[in-house]
Order: structure tokens, then C-alpha cells, then sequence
């Protein structure tokens, strides 16, 4: 994809009859601002005005416009850089990633738990303060409504920092229950969107091929521990 010479142009074009005021109501990006990504500099003091992410991810959502294509055409990410983000959405499911976490908070712990472990909790979300943003909250709707945008607008940095988020979170959870997440658990380990074999990260088929070998091999001391834990 070749990257566009006159962005402010492009801008207009994609903005079409709507006016600046309009695309502000929508976008929550003021309408001077816009005029002056459009005319491509600043009228106060004649730099060279370039959206920033963030900016065009609004703007891309407005515009309906695929926002990894609109950054790559405005020069803010390489083709190379587009092309990682393609294949690694490809091969690891976000939304879904997200469900294993709120599973893995919400669902195998109680309140006073997660109240327990709150102030590491926090710990791993400053950490990854640059990632998830100031308003981001660690709860059902707050981990859904970040990765549904993740999937939209996320590079293939911003979705292997929340991989190691998703990881880092976990690795707290050991804390309560050590036993759900006992370490070294193959069954962890291949649920990690962090686990590779020899250099290449796991697709979504190879978890499912890999668990269902592995449900096989274990099926009769699985079974055995199950019925003994009933007894």
C-alpha cells in the first residue's frame, strides 16, 4: 500500500459532504483541530500538522475506514508493521483471550479474593498504563469493551503487550488459588498466548489440536483422579 502524499486531502475526501462540526460531534476531536489536519498545518505556526494515533483511530471509526489501512497510508505504521498485526489477529483470538481472563478473575474467585490481591492487581495494570489507558477498568465490561477495540485499532505490539498483561494477570491469581493455575501446567502453558514451539506462536487450531491430543493421552488418570474426587 503506498503511503499518501497530501494526508489533508485524503482527509477531505474521506470527511466527503459532512461538515468539520459534524465529524467533531462524532469523533469528540474539535473541528479546528480537523481543518487543520486538513489544510496539513498548524495556521498559528505553520508547522506540518499530522494526525496522531490516537486521533486517527476516531477518526477511522467515523469515516468507517479499516484504521490499520489509514495508518499505514498516512505513514504512521510500516506495510511490514500492518501485515504482523493481520496474522497475528489471524492466529489469536482477542475477544476471546479476554473471555479466559474474566473467567479467570470473576468467575474462579469471590470478591473478597480479588480484594485480597487488589493491590497487585493494580501493580499490573499501571504497568501496563501505556497500553490500556487512564480509564481503563479491570472488570467484565471494562476487559471487553478494551479488547473489542484492541481487535479494531491494535497493532502487533499493543496485542502482544496484552498477551503478557493477560499473563502477568494470572501469575497474580497464583496467589489465591495455586492449585487452578499450578506452574510448569501444560494445560496453562498452552492456553498462554505467549507459548511458542521453536520460534512460532501457537494459532488457535494448534491449542485445539494439542489439548485434544493431550485429553487423550491423560484420559484414564483424568477419568481415575475424577471419580476418586467424587468418592
Amino acid at each position: 500500500m503506498e503511503i499518501i502524499s497530501n494526508i489533508g486531502e485524503f482527509l477531505r475526501e474521506l470527511r466527503g459532504k459532512r461538515s468539520l462540526r459534524e465529524i467533531e460531534k462524532l469523533s469528540g476531536v474539535s473541528h479546528t483541530y480537523l481543518s487543520s489536519l486538513e489544510k496539513g498545518f498548524d495556521p498559528r505556526t505553520g508547522k506540518e500538522r499530522m494526525p496522531s494515533p490516537e486521533t486517527l483511530k476516531k477518526l477511522a471509526e467515523v469515516y468507517n475506514y479499516p484504521y490499520l489501512d489509514l495508518a499505514e497510508k498516512v505513514g504512521i505504521i510500516s506495510a511490514e508493521d500492518r501485515t504482523k498485526t493481520l496474522d497475528l489477529k489471524r492466529s489469536l483470538d482477542v475477544v476471546g483471550l479476554a473471555e479466559l481472563l474474566i473467567n479467570n478473575l470473576f468467575m474462579k474467585h469471590t470478591k473478597k479474593h480479588l480484594e485480597k490481591i487488589e493491590p497487585q492487581l493494580n501493580e499490573v495494570k499501571n504497568k501496563y498504563k501505556n497500553l490500556l489507558g487512564d480509564t481503563f477498568e479491570l472488570t467484565r465490561n471494562g476487559i471487553r469493551e478494551f479488547a473489542r477495540e484492541l481487535e479494531k485499532t491494535g497493532t502487533h505490539q499493543d496485542i502482544h503487550h496484552f498477551a503478557r498483561f493477560f499473563d502477568d494477570i494470572n501469575m497474580v491469581l497464583l496467589e489465591i488459588n495455586p492449585r487452578e493455575y499450578p506452574y510448569g501446567d501444560l494445560y496453562y502453558e498452552i492456553k498462554s498466548p505467549l507459548t511458542s514451539y521453536k520460534g512460532h506462536d501457537l494459532t488457535n487450531e494448534d491449542r485445539t489440536i494439542i489439548m485434544a491430543f493431550l485429553d487423550g493421552l491423560f484420559a484414564d488418570r483424568i477419568n481415575k483422579k475424577s471419580k476418586s474426587s467424587q468418592s
